[in-house]
């Protein structure tokens, strides 16, 4: 079971580096390390080693003799002797006047092998050469070695992993108390020899110790608490329980799943392995926090209780034994404030609610809040993570370090450090930091917490500072980014903050902050508006979450499906049956994307057209409703007015001028341009071909739509007026989606409409799962799960010849061959489709090669995705028309070309039923090698379509 001790990453390899810099620490690595080469020499021949031997040289502790007089133990060797006499001893071991007998790295029980064996000597002598043939052994491994001599007689694990530890330093360490409890010190759970040896090596690996016995050594004085490694204080989480909270807290424990279906792992379920004995868990269930636990042990690897259902989680989990301490007055989630919510990471959405997910660790701010807020009803050991927390200001000048510059790169998370020269020796990790910078806009910029102890870089990194001292940086991460610095102005204006020592002049880096001055400033951020953190790039995951959250019920599917759509092309129709949420699909992942507080800059300019008297809402996406009048485009793009001499601005209007801003502004900035988003809502009221044949025909060819012969002033629906160009180019932050019903009163599409879209089907309902949470229903993990999604909806390129030649790569070019023996099929009945489609379906696998772990049953489904929604659409027409071509498509679909007209008959559409939306074979016959589809998707939209056509004698893709 692994475990992530984040928190020592820097703290302890701090430690670590002091320690490899300590002239004394070094000396005593390289002795042992000298001392075990010295063994491996001597037992090379296990025959020339006797009792009396191996009793002085290798079974004690030992001592040392330098110049011919002792020094004593090496484990008190740094108490025995000065630093001075370091230059000493170094000559001694380099002259060879430095001996040491006894192994020098661990002591033992006894001081000679075997003190309590009841063997003979001569049986002793043989019980060490049989130890020493399994350490020349090269045919087995360091374990299987430790493992063999911890059978032998008189030689258990202390010994036993010592010993392989002398033959094998950089592979395996030594197994005994000191070690054991060292790595329990530092938050490591170990139940046995390979769990310590497979932590043991990942801590190797973080610190970059040069091998296991330097390592041990670092260990052995965090066990005698020379070396001072101090854990954070207690964590505090936030675990969501819902219906399971009863069962939980009659058992004292917290359980989660180590995976789910398809073995994908959640990190809200993995961080079980995070919690430690003394943390504190809030409990949230039924839209309050109805108790607080604390932590009695680490996370063990327990099957799942038999209270829980057995039909909600997979078996593997992990599970904590808590003690639960239920609130007399539950917290109502109502009751925390929104802004609370909304400025931490954790459990929350960006809106303020809760996430879907088990457990999340809460910030310290966040923690104070509720203590202060809610103390009394908390119970007493329910206290601020760390109350002996410091506030730091660290004060940055454009002079040396444009800060302002370098923070606009950065994001709420984000790792970094900060030069400190004074106060270093007290800065402690869960410390605040504000963040400064000075010059003519001097003032608060952001906020950050320590995540490590200050350490001092290495010669070749650092730069001496201006007294000549080596350079020292403390790590911190980003926890607030202010969209405007809050003043030195308003500082200087309040009695508390104005005495405080950098308003007062003072120079310098660093300086203490008080409580008293951290409250005033607290309250400062509360009154700022602007005062938000910036949104990190959004994962899958989350988007997935944001629409479970808002009551609707799609796959993973259809959302990945969504996700690669839009970055193929920027048109994508929603079809399917009403009622079926695809308005609010839309809604929901425009809503995930929206970025008011990433803008940079210009954000007045982008936000508030100039003129409009800041009429202006921020927003990025649009719903428009269709109507059924329209003959031309002046429902979209709006009009000139001749009577009022000025442009009608239509909703849409302002919305294209405002993404064609952005799209400029972030050119010049060099960074991502925030998605705008369009939604046409029952597209078909009124002919598209008629309303939307410029914006076609634009998104195509690149070229601007022409509004008007010259800009003219333009009024929105608000009163606000702005500038309305003469043309309008649609850039590549724009994305429209159109949703479709079909019915008496709608249209059909074009295939010129079809052919510039992906047209995505909405059709599925499952009752049987309708409004269960995902934690609390099976979830089918599509193999199309985008865990490499960019965090952005970028429109990269327009398809093109490089994406058909990167998915001819693609399985060794099986894929592409589907899609040109797909296209030679269809050209038999004039139905072959060009070079567009062909690049946009290339394009789609692409995107989904990158964007999921690229395996082939990702890419398969995406192919057979893109063949549904990019070639099945044109197919509309009557039976005489079409029931060959489907048929022809439909056997093509389950078993490709390679078909012989015998098995061929046995795969046309007639030879299988439908069945809760899956296709079935009739019966066993000669096809039955067949019963899976290649393309499962496409066969049973072909299927559905030619059943429709067989009976109604008409069918469409849209229906």
């Amino acid at each position: 079971m692994g475990q992530d001790h984040s928190w020592v990453s820097t703290t302890l390899k701090t430690r670590f580096i002091q320690f490899q810099l300590d002239p004394l620490e070094h000396f005593a690595v390289r002795l042992r390390q000298l001392r075990a080469e010295q063994l491996r020499q001597l037992l090379a021949d296990p025959l020339t080693v006797t009792l009396e031997i191996f009793n002085q040289e290798v079974w004690p502790l030992g001592k040392r003799v330098v110049n011919g007089r002792v020094i004593g133990d090496l484990m008190d060797i740094e108490l025995t002797i000065n630093p001075a006499q370091l230059p000493e001893l170094t000559t001694a071991v380099e002259q060879g006047k430095f001996e040491m007998h006894g192994n020098s790295i661990w002591g033992s029980a006894s001081r000679i092998y075997g003190s309590q064996v009841k063997e003979s000597n001569e049986e002793k002598v043989h019980s060490i050469r049989q130890a020493l043939a399994i350490l020349n052994d090269a045919t087995l491994s360091p374990l299987e070695k430790a493992q063999r001599l911890d059978e032998l007689p008189g030689f258990g694990p202390n010994s036993s992993t010592g010993l392989v530890m002398v033959f094998h330093p950089a592979e395996f360490a030594i197994y005994n108390d000191p070690s054991q409890n060292a790595m329990h010190m530092l938050g490591f759970s170990i139940e046995n020899l390979e769990e310590f040896e497979e932590k043991v090596h990942a801590l190797k690996e973080q610190l970059g110790a040069k091998d296991f016995i330097e390592l041990d050594w670092f260990l052995y004085l965090v066990y005698k608490e020379r070396i001072q490694i101090d854990r954070p204080n207690r964590q505090i989480w936030w675990v969501n329980q819902g219906t399971t909270f009863a069962i939980e807290r009659a058992g004292g424990y917290l359980w989660a799943p180590k995976h789910g279906k398809n073995n994908v792992v959640f990190q809200h379920w993995s961080d079980m392995t995070k919690l430690h004995p003394g943390d504190v868990v809030l409990h949230y269930a039924n839209g309050a926090l109805r108790a607080v636990s604390r932590v009695l042990e680490t996370a063990k690897d327990e099957p799942r209780p038999g209270e829980l259902s057995a039909e909600t989680w997979e078996s593997e989990g992990y599970l904590v034994r808590t003690e639960y301490y239920p609130l007399e007055q539950p917290i109502s989630l109502q009751n925390i404030p929104l802004e609370w919510r909304t400025e931490t990471t954790g459990p929350f959405t960006r809106e303020g609610g809760v996430k879907q997910g088990y457990l999340y660790p809460l910030t310290d701010e966040f923690a104070n809040r509720l203590q202060v807020r809610f103390g009394a009803v908390l119970p007493a050991f329910f206290q601020p993570m760390n109350e002996q927390k410091q506030t730091w200001l660290f004060q940055a000048s454009p002079k040396q370090w444009n800060f302002s510059a370098h923070l606009k790169l950065q994001t709420i998370g984000a790792a970094d450090e900060w030069s400190v020269r004074a106060h270093w020796n007290e800065m402690h990790p869960g410390d605040r930091a504000l963040l400064w910078e000075v010059g003519p806009k001097a003032g608060l910029l952001a906020i950050g917490e320590l995540t490590g102890e200050p350490f001092q870089l290495e010669p070749s990194a650092g730069r001496p500072d201006n007294d000549g001292k080596p350079e020292r940086r403390v790590p911190f991460r980003y926890t607030h980014i202010l969209t405007e610095p809050i003043p030195r102005s308003t500082f200087v204006q309040d009695p508390v903050l104005q005495n405080m020592h950098h308003i007062r002049g003072g120079q310098g880096t660093n300086f203490q902050v008080t409580q008293e001055e951290w409250e005033a400033i607290q309250k400062l951020i509360d009154r700022q508006p602007d005062a938000k953190p910036t949104p990190l790039p959004i994962g899958f995951a989350e988007v997935y979450q944001r629409i479970l959250e808002q009551g609707l019920d799609f796959s993973y599917e259809m959302v990945a499906n969504y996700l690669l759509a839009l970055q193929t092309k920027r048109f994508v129709i929603l079809t399917g049956i009403s009622g079926t949420g695809k308005t609010q699909l839309a809604m929901a992942v425009a809503h995930c994307f929206d970025r008011s507080s990433l803008i940079s800059g210009s954000t007045e300019s982008i936000l508030t057209p100039k003129n409009n008297g800041g009429n202006a809402q921020p927003t990025y996406s649009r719903l428009v409703a269709v109507r059924p009048d329209w003959r031309d485009n002046r429902g979209l793009l709006g009009y000139y007015n001749p009577l009022l001499e000025r442009y009608s601005v239509t909703p849409m209007l302002h919305l294209l001028l405002c993404a064609q801003e952005e799209f400029e502004a972030a050119l010049r900035e060099g960074r991502e341009a925030i998605p705008f988003f369009i939604i046409l809502d029952e597209m078909n009221l009124a002919r598209v071909e008629h309303y939307f044949s410029d914006f076609l025909s634009s998104l195509e060819s690149g070229q601007p739509l022409d509004l008007l012969e010259h800009p003219s002033t333009g009024m929105d629906e608000t009163g606000g007026t702005m500038m309305v160009p003469a043309q309008l180019k649609i850039h590549k932050n724009v994305f429209f989606t159109g949703t479709v019903n079909i019915d008496e009163t709608t249209y059909m599409f074009s295939p010129k409409v079809l052919d510039r879209a992906f047209t995505l089907e909405l059709n599925e309902v499952n009752l049987a799962t309708f409004g269960q949470r995902e934690l609390e229903r099976e979830v089918d993990i599509t193999p199309l799960y985008l865990h490499h999604f960019p965090g952005q909806l970028n429109y990269d390129h327009k398809p093109n010849t490089t994406d058909w030649i990167n998915f001819g790569q693609l399985l060794n070019g099986e894929l592409q061959d589907v899609i040109v023996d797909l296209n030679a099929l269809l050209s038999n009945d004039l139905q072959n489709f060009g070079y567009r489609v062909a690049s946009e379906i290339a394009c789609f696998v692409n995107l989904a090669a990158e964007q999921t772990e690229g395996a082939d049953a990702a890419l398969w489904s995406a192919l057979d995705l893109a063949i549904l929604q990019k070639v099945l659409p044109k197919f509309n027409g009557t039976q005489q028309e079409l029931e060959e071509v489907l048929g022809n498509v439909f056997v093509f679909a389950i078993a490709g070309m390679r078909v012989n007209e015998a098995e061929r008959k046995h795969l046309l559409p007639e030879a299988w039923r439908m069945e809760s939306g899956h296709l079935i074979l009739n019966g066993l016959n000669h096809a039955e090698a067949y019963s899976q589809p290649r393309l499962p998707r496409t066969a049973t939209k072909l299927w559905t379509m030619w059943n429709r056509l067989r009976k109604q004698g008409f069918t469409s893709y849209i229906s």
